[in-house]
């Protein structure tokens, strides 16, 4: 019994000091400094531009019960800016994490509200137009602790990832549909605005019940309101290339009251203007029609009835007139002399109804209506549109009171008006007055004939039209119409105009591949019967799909040196090029070729032209191989210093090679001179040699620069047994020549002697390098004779050394001689 107590008790304390042990790795684990208290959150957010919409947004309450067996580990706040933004694009409705940082990154305060989550959520939003307005409201909730804290997003949007996928396929197929060559920046984005005016009607109830807010309503139904209008065009605009905005904030007035709007700002060669498709779009819809009364305004210009959110002040301002830009493109086209462009941006400007804010098309007096409708009547002319001032008075009691003076004296026979309210370049007060007269004596019409089409039927070829402007009373010409129309017939039966073509000029493309082309004129006289008929040239095509010239290479295929390089090229213009070297047929996902190729080994390149528009190029191959290279000149005696008359022997290894040299500098090639006989230096010279060969490859060129060496300063047959001027012994017979020699007339003479006769000599020595070793061993006394003159200590030493050898040698003499005598 004793035992099992003793047992029990053993039990027991091994337990404790298990549980202590336990306990006490458990507290190990934890950092002192981490904060293990338990926390709770929740937030909800409903976007201000969509508050009056019913919506249901996940309650606090559910959004803290969510969980996930497994959300996303993100351990920094960028990590969790970049699951948000990912899950926000695939429009995924919940996005769960836990964020195992420190909960101090969640909260500025350290307490339950995660203030920069809602901070990032904002900024993520924030940098996103088309995502936040398409964001109906979010929610989070969230619970744990520092290191553990996990976060469950609710997000309500606008549209599903499927419906934005159908806006970023049909996006792309209008644009690509939409925008061809012929257009400039100015035309694309008035294509778009088009586009959307003329594709979507403003209905607040679609029947088809999907949210009038969004671009995929406006695509799918037809139908949108502003959001739906702005959302679109903001897509359309981004994907053409452009830097667009989406601006939220209210429109109307004072006396009929504002309501929440959105519409658009879109940069154009660098300025912004502030762009309204919904308000552009008139009501009830009038199909085909199109306004421009919100088209590239000012700031100024539009806030007349526009009000931006106060999110929105600190944007760059839109303060540049567009009628402005428009007047000094032209002017600057004008002073180029390309009529092309100057019509191009003349009938855009009339098109969009700014011709008006000119002065002379502006009345603001009763008197300069007066004189404009005389003057018009007199030229007899069928037409006249003018800016009125509402200020002037009401317009039917101020025409019928001019018409009551003017009529006399004229053959006018009737008159007509129409009217309608003129909001151009921020304008409010002005009526838009288009009269229409007949006369008794009719005023022939301008005429335009034979209307034709010139150019080569190919895309990618530039096109013109052509015609013969009359007029029976000799009206001048004025700003004619012209428009370019597509058709899949002959017979233009199909036929459907062109958007932005009203150029004499059109540059053809792929989407008119197949097709055929029309060029309609419509005359117009300055004055008189103003418009003739409309006159439509016959068909131009079928057009056909143009190929890209082949590409070509600098270098003639066939044996080449190692290291020759090789550019390609096409001659259409703007083509890019795509090559292989390992035999395979390249296509675009080939490597684009950028820089020449460095053959170092045999190759052949394939290589194909591609543009846009165009077919491809066929494939063209060049086989290149690579040949023997001759060896480099070489000369005899090595480059630098040597005497006058010195003779230059040029050589190479490579057995019936030809040399040929320059002396100008120049680089050599085979229509230099010649090398036959050496080269004789009389003055600093370079030579510049290239060894060649039929059927090798040239060797590399070589320099041997020569210099004439100073008399003073040579000692020609030292130097060329030594190799070198500056090695110690030939520097020694120097200093003896200049402190010795010439010091006296027999030096002086021996030195001229020797600077005469001693080059040839030295050149021959240069050349053996057992004859330069003799010439060494030759010269060895004399300069050990003049480095003791120089040296007098060396010289006493060595004498007293001689002196007592020799007395050794004398001694013994002696004694070998007197021990034979003994004997």
């Amino acid at each position: 019994m004793l035992r099992m107590k003793k047992s029990i008790i053993l039990v027991v304390i091994t337990l404790l000091i298990l549980t202590a042990f336990c306990s006490l790795a458990s507290a190990e684990e934890i950092p002192k400094n981490q904060d293990q208290t338990t926390r709770t959150t929740a937030q909800t957010w409903v976007n201000p531009i969509y508050a009056d919409i019913e919506t249901t947004p996940p309650s606090a309450s559910s959004m803290q019960a969510m969980s996930d067996p497994e959300p996303t580990a993100i351990a920094t706040m960028d990590e969790l800016r970049s699951e948000l933004t990912q899950g926000l694009a695939n429009r995924d409705t919940t996005i769960r994490v836990v964020y195992t940082g420190s909960y101090t990154d969640l909260s500025s305060n350290d307490d339950i509200v995660i203030d920069r989550v809602d901070a990032l959520l904002h900024s993520i939003f924030g940098s996103d137009d088309y995502l936040y307005f398409n964001l109906q409201n979010w929610s989070y909730g969230g619970g744990g602790s520092d290191g553990d804290f996990q976060i469950t997003f609710g997000i309500t949007y606008l549209t599903t990832l499927e419906q934005e996928n159908y806006v970023h396929d049909e996006v792309d197929t209008i644009l690509a549909n939409l925008i061809a060559p012929h257009m400039n920046q100015h035309q694309k984005i008035k294509a778009i605005h088009d586009y959307i005016v003329t594709h979507v009607a403003y209905n607040e109830f679609p029947a088809s019940e999907n949210t009038p807010h969004s671009a995929y309503t406006a695509l799918f139904d037809g139908e949108a309101v502003c959001q739906g209008y702005a959302l679109l065009a903001y897509k359309m605009l981004t994907e053409a290339g452009f830097e667009a905005r989406i601006i939220g904030g209210i429109a109307g007035n004072d006396a009929d009251g504002w309501v929440d709007h959105a519409w658009n700002r879109v940069k154009l060669d660098g300025v912004w203007y502030n762009l309204d498709c919904t308000w552009d779009d008139p009501i009830p819809d009038v199909p085909g029609r199109v306004l421009y009364n919100y088209y590239h305004l000012t700031d100024t210009e539009l806030e007349t009835d526009h009000r931006k959110y106060a999110e929105y002040v600190d944007l760059p301002a839109a303060n540049t007139s567009y009628f402005a830009t428009l007047n000094g493109l032209i002017r600057d086209f004008i002073a180029a002399e390309d009529m092309d462009q100057t019509t191009v941006f003349l009938r855009l400007r009339q098109k969009l109804g700014l011709e008006y804010l000119f002065d002379e098309m502006t009345a603001d007096s009763e008197n300069e209506l007066k004189t404009m409708l005389q003057t018009s009547l007199v030229n007899h002319d069928s037409a006249f549109s003018v800016r009125y001032d509402n200020s002037i008075g009401d317009i039917n009691t101020v025409l019928n009171r001019i018409f009551d003076e003017i009529v006399t004296g004229t053959d006018l026979n009737e008159w007509s008006l129409s009217y309608q309210d003129f909001t151009l370049g921020g304008t409010s007060d002005y009526t838009l007055l288009e009269f229409s007269f007949v006369y008794r004596v009719l005023n022939q019409a301008p005429t335009a004939a034979p209307v034709a089409i010139t150019g080569l039927p190919f895309t990618a070829e530039r096109i013109r039209g052509n015609y013969d402007f009359a007029d029976a009373e000799n009206d001048g010409e004025a700003l004619n119409q012209f428009q370019w129309y597509r058709a899949a017939s002959a017979d233009g039966t199909d036929k459907v105009a062109i958007p932005e073509a009203y150029a004499p000029f059109f540059i053809l493309s792929s989407l008119d591949e197949g097709k055929y082309l029309f060029f309609e004129v419509t005359p117009v006289a300055a004055t008189g019967t103003l418009q003739g008929s409309k006159v439509t040239s016959a068909p131009f095509g079928p057009i056909a799909l143009q190929s890209v010239e082949a590409p070509t290479c600098n270098v003639a295929p066939g044996q080449v040196a190692s290291g020759t390089e090789v550019s390609l090229s096409s001659a259409t213009e703007g083509a890019s090029i795509y090559y292989t070297v390992d035999g395979s047929d390249p296509t675009a996902a080939s490597t684009l070729y950028e820089n020449p190729i460095v053959l170092t080994a045999d190759t052949t390149i394939k290589a194909i032209a591609i543009k846009d528009g165009m077919d491809n190029s066929n494939v063209a191959e060049f086989n290149f191989e690579m040949m023997e290279q001759v060896a480099a000149p070489s000369s005899n005696p090595a480059a630098g210093p040597v005497a006058t008359g010195t003779e230059v022997i040029l050589s190479s290894a490579t057995e019936g090679a030809s040399i040929y040299y320059t002396v100008d500098g120049s680089d050599p090639t085979a229509a230099s001179t010649l090398y036959e006989n050496p080269i004789v230096i009389t003055a600093d010279t370079t030579i510049k040699a290239v060894a060649i060969k039929d059927g090798m490859a040239n060797s590399d060129p070589e320099v041997f620069a020569y210099t004439i060496a100073s008399s003073t300063d040579e000692c020609f047959i030292a130097t060329a047994a030594f190799g070198t001027k500056f090695d110690w012994p030939v520097a020694l017979l120097r200093h003896f020549r200049d402190q010795f020699l010439l010091t006296n007339d027999l030096g002086t003479a021996f030195v001229n002697f020797y600077y005469h006769k001693s080059p040839p000599i030295a050149a021959f020595i240069a050349q053996s390098e057992p004859l330069r070793v003799f010439v060494r061993i030759l010269l060895a006394p004399i300069i050990a004779i003049v480095y003791l003159l120089y040296h007098p200590a060396a010289m006493a030493i060595l004498l007293t050394f001689a002196a007592m050898t020799g007395y050794l040698l004398l001694k013994r003499r002696k004694t070998q001689l007197s021990q034979a005598s003994g004997r």
